[in-house]
């Protein structure tokens, strides 16, 4: 199985019948024998990586592919290109739609409050409305795809097969 560690909308290519190819494969490998890869240096795209790639630690392969695919689905659902800059706690977006579950049907709990309240930069402000805006108008089967899929505990985090069975592939 590969591993297609850039996985973002630039890398994808419609064919004239309709068909989507994946391009720029120069990022890809091969899994290691139970999918956990121990380390692959710091490659790949911040806005579409997971948590433990950007940190240096040992990650699913496959459920890393995952989440850079809903990454990619939100940003075509949406139109903004990124949920976040980078997969890290100084990044404002991150810490809003990942570690305070901004993403999920209950938005108004306590730490995306502290959040909100501590921004003060003008265009974290912006950017922040922005995604709130967009995520407050989506419908609550997609957010239970994106909350569960882009949980920042990989052990509790969807992978495709969880994801196939939610309300929003289903419907």
């Amino acid at each position: 199985m590969l591993l297609l560690e850039d996985i973002k909308p630039g890398n994808f290519l419609v064919s004239s019948t309709g068909r989507v190819l994946i391009a720029d494969l120069a990022m890809s490998f091969i899994m290691p024998e139970g999918g956990i890869v121990e380390d692959i240096g710091k490659f790949g795209t911040p806005p579409f990586m997971v948590p433990e790639v950007a940190l240096g630690k040992p990650f699913d392969g496959a459920k890393c592919d995952f989440w850079a695919s809903i990454i990619t689905l939100y940003s075509l659902i949406t139109g903004l290109p990124y949920l976040y800059r980078s997969p890290r706690p100084d990044d404002i977006l991150f810490r809003y739609c990942i570690m305070a579950r901004g993403l999920s049907r209950d938005r108004h709990n306590e730490l995306v409050k502290e959040i909100v309240e501590g921004v003060d930069n003008t265009e974290d402000i912006f950017m922040l409305n922005t995604v709130s805006q967009q995520i407050t108008s989506m419908r609550t089967d997609l957010l239970e795809l994106f909350e569960n899929s882009l949980s920042l505990n990989p052990e509790q985090r969807w992978g495709r097969e969880e994801a196939a069975q939610c309300r929003w592939m289903k419907g």
